[in-house]
């Protein structure tokens, strides 16, 4: 039976739980995937005819099943092209996004719940075309993996070891407010907000999402579970950002974080 989410301890000791992307949501992914890669593909006809690189008779041969034989050989490379490394070139550039997938707010991670490698998805797109054999964007190799593992994993997963989950999608505040308002507290100064921005451009996206996660939740908290645990992250962060500023008061540093990528 299939897993809902997937529960991930980071070395910092930080329990991170990853909801898993379902059959239905995955499928309308690749669905507007498809559309894409389509409309990309009549774009370039179109536009080979205008530039006069395709022949207008032969678009025409080529919208009436290709008759030519060239002419279907380049229809046939140009979709096998799009097929293959659409999805590589946007996952490889969107940290393991599609425009698909960005829309149903799914992305590819690694199994342990990091940002899956460039490796990894290399190899997981490699083994797309097995997964859709033995019908093209259909993917019947690929749902009959993803129904009988636990992970929901195609082929292409197992392969590269990745795992595809749906992101979280918190409400966000205001501009130039946080979620769960503003650490009060007299005498405390927020830290500089230029030297936070600069700073925290190289936090990866777990990271963020652990942050506003957080903010999100601190009211929630006992004040001494809330405190351990934004010194905690605070620390996690300013030796990724490499902050040397005061972390007494961690919360104004989080929210600076927040202030400065968190909405991104």
């Amino acid at each position: 039976m299939q897993q809902e989410l997937v529960i991930v301890n980071t070395p910092e000791s930080v329990a991170l739980e990853l909801a898993l992307a379902g059959l239905g949501s995955r499928f309308l992914a690749v669905a507007i995937d498809t559309a894409l890669q389509l409309l990309i593909l009549a774009l370039l006809v179109i536009g080979g005819v205008v530039t006069g690189f395709v022949q207008q008779g032969i678009a025409a041969d080529l919208s009436r099943t290709a008759q030519t034989t060239w002419g279907a050989a380049l229809l046939f490379l140009i979709g096998w092209l799009l097929f293959y490394f659409y999805y590589m070139v946007f996952e490889l550039a969107w940290h393991g996004q599609t425009p698909g997938k960005r829309l149903m707010g799914l992305r590819v991670v690694d199994r342990s719940g990091r940002p899956a490698g460039a490796g990894a998805l290399v190899i997981r797109n490699l083994v797309r075309l097995i997964d859709s054999l033995p019908a093209p964007f259909a993917y019947p190799a690929g749902v009959i993996s993803f129904v009988s593992t636990n992970l929901g994993q195609r082929l292409g997963d197992l392969a590269a070891g990745t795992i595809v989950v749906r992101e979280r999608r918190l409400p966000l505040p205001k501009p130039g407010k946080v979620p769960g308002g503003r650490f009060r507290q007299p005498g405390v100064e927020p830290p500089d907000p230029a030297v936070v921005a600069q700073l925290s451009v190289n936090l990866r996206p777990e990271e963020r999402d652990l942050l506003r996660s957080f903010l999100a939740r601190r009211r929630a908290l006992t004040w001494s579970v809330r405190r351990t645990l934004s010194q905690r992250l605070a620390f996690v962060l300013a030796r990724r950002m490499q902050y040397e500023g005061d972390l007494r008061w961690p919360e104004p540093f989080l929210e600076a974080i927040y202030l400065a990528v968190g909405r991104g």
